[in-house]
């Protein structure tokens, strides 16, 4: 994943895998990254920590519309958010 340009008005990143196993069933929420803003990243399947996606919704209290959505390989990406 390339990540635009931050032009320093951010100092951290977080990246979170969304990963629906069953359709229909709600998704497995994994932060993947936590640490500096990077460029790009290429998702290995490691995990800093799983949560549920209530878990997740409620604890980063997101209620944010994405102004890109991507999908690549059966996965979605939201972006510029």
């Amino acid at each position: 994943m390339t990540i635009p340009s931050n032009d320093g008005n951010f100092e951290k990143l977080q990246i979170y895998r969304i990963n629906y196993v069953i359709h229909g069933q709600a998704p497995s929420v994994a932060l993947i990254y936590d640490g500096d803003v990077i460029s790009s990243y290429t998702d290995r399947g490691q995990e800093i920590e799983v949560s549920s996606d209530v878990e997740f919704l409620s604890a980063t209290q997101l209620k944010t519309i994405p102004k890109v959505i991507e999908s690549k390989e059966d996965y979605l990406f939201a972006g510029n958010i």
